[in-house]
């Protein structure tokens, strides 16, 4: 509608008066509205059209990443199912991922990039749906990445033989009701992980690498996660933790099952150490622990000899070198872990890795430091044999510390030795806690969240699922 010209006149405060003089103002604001105009039209240029240009570029992105990661797992996975099967299964998968990433700190394409790990690991399709919120959960809460925590948890679940098909055999073959079993496995596990890093000095990432060193070994002697986990737990007071436990472990339990040399199965059969029941087959690894934990210190297992072990293992135990390794160990483990990542990201499918977690810290560390430390294990094994070659009697402290050497070896002897001189306190009272694991994953992970940083991470996961929900509405247009 058309303005009178009393009403312009009243707009820019003209007087008829002064009309000439007005209307010359009039022209002036009327130019300065056209630069005005001009301006915002700059501003919407660079503040609305680009941004937007921008964030479309970003939604495609990120949804064509989302749809590449969704598609290694797919031909991996899914390779051979038909092609109507295939397609039901990733709907069903990227469905999971989608639900899952709206109330984590990961993304949807970083979900995609964890079953991508275990498609890697031979998961079947409907596990990789049972397993991936209860990882997701463990990595959030060990604020480790997803795809780490993800390749952690699938190679020691494959090791203990919590797999797919036993799942779907506890369930009868119900497909739906196995992917719930399975997901009850992951759940427990990861419960494990996150109660004995709580419970004990260590975290869920180290605790995690500690099991994917051991967890082979002790599957294959059908040992529990739980029992496992207060091992390496007793072994991560002392600081021994990450590989270098998970190492210690495989061979100690190595050495019981097979022994390496004839010393050392003289000494396991004369202390009465065995790994099978008579009446229920196989023991337990807690029953194991508890027979050298009985057998190697006696039939009293008094505080006395305890601390009398301790002690003559301070003796020939210089703590200066090993507390430096373990502070050079605590300094690059992280740069370490990443290039050991990287490392098996180069493997092709089915390659075994020719060099470990600790290959990759210890080149990091400096060299003083590392040959000291192999220096002070070389120097306790021969102390030990020195005294033992002594004449006289030998004190009990002295055969308990005979014994642990020689079913251990001097590289699993710090392990073993903490395994067998931990008090009855802690020792059972970590066993307790681990017991009544159940939900220790969620409890840390709804503490990590419960900050600034944590609901962040949350809405910046929630945007990124919005990007792939709008780049998929666009795709099938």
């Amino acid at each position: 509608m058309a303005l009178k010209v009393g009403e312009l006149y009243a707009l820019f405060s003209i007087q008829t008066s002064e009309a000439i003089k007005s209307l010359n103002g009039v022209q002036t604001q009327i130019d300065a509205i056209g630069d005005n105009i001009i301006s915002v039209g700059h501003l919407w240029e660079s503040n609305i059209t680009r941004p937007l240009v921008g964030w479309g570029k970003d939604m495609l992105k990120t949804g064509m990443d989302f749809g590449d990661e969704m598609a290694k797992t797919t031909a991996k996975a899914l390779l051979d199912l038909d092609p109507e099967e295939k397609m039901q299964a990733y709907e069903e998968l990227e469905k999971e991922v989608l639900r899952v990433a709206q109330s984590s700190v990961y993304t949807a394409t970083e979900m995609a990039g964890a079953y991508d790990k275990m498609a890697m690991a031979g998961w079947e399709w409907r596990s990789m749906i049972g397993g991936l919120e209860p990882i997701a959960d463990l990595a959030a809460a060990s604020g480790e990445g997803l795809v780490g925590v993800s390749d952690i948890v699938t190679d020691a679940m494959t090791a203990f033989g919590l797999t797919w098909e036993k799942a779907l055999a506890e369930a009868e073959g119900d497909a739906d009701a196995a992917i719930d079993v399975f997901q009850g496995y992951v759940e427990h596990f990861s419960d494990v992980l996150a109660q004995a890093a709580t419970s004990s000095n260590t975290d869920v990432g180290m605790m995690g690498e500690s099991f994917r060193y051991a967890a082979a070994m002790a599957g294959a002697l059908k040992y529990d996660v739980d029992d496992v986990g207060v091992a390496l737990g007793i072994m991560a007071n002392r600081g021994i933790k990450a590989s270098q436990a998970g190492t210690s472990l495989r061979r100690i339990m190595s050495n019981l099952v097979s022994p390496s040399n004839d010393d050392m199965k003289m000494v396991i059969n004369q202390l009465g150490i065995s790994l099978y029941d008579a009446e229920t087959g196989m023991f337990d690894f807690m029953g194991v622990m508890e027979q050298l934990r009985e057998k190697i210190n006696g039939s009293d297992m008094g505080a006395q000899l305890i601390l009398g072990v301790r002690d003559l293992w301070e003796k020939f135990w210089d703590s200066d070198p090993v507390d430096k390794y373990d502070k050079q160990w605590d300094k690059f483990y992280d740069e370490g872990k990443q290039a050991y990542n990287d490392y098996i990201k180069t493997l092709k499918d089915g390659e075994q890795p020719l060099k470990t977690l600790d290959d990759f810290v210890e080149e990091l560390m400096d060299p003083s430091v590392l040959q000291a430390y192999n220096e002070q294990l070389e120097a306790l094994n021969k102390n030990i044999q020195a005294l033992s070659a002594s004449e006289g009697e030998k004190p009990q402290e002295l055969k308990v510390l005979e014994l642990i050497s020689e079913i251990a070896g001097v590289r699993a002897l710090p392990a073993l030795v903490g395994i067998v001189t931990a008090s009855e306190e802690e020792f059972y009272g970590l066993a307790d806690s681990i017991d009544n694991a159940e939900g220790a994953t969620h409890r840390m992970k709804e503490a990590m969240l419960d900050t600034t940083g944590g609901s962040l991470k949350m809405l910046l996961s929630s945007i990124d699922i919005l990007k792939v929900d709008i780049e998929e509405l666009v795709d099938d247009k």
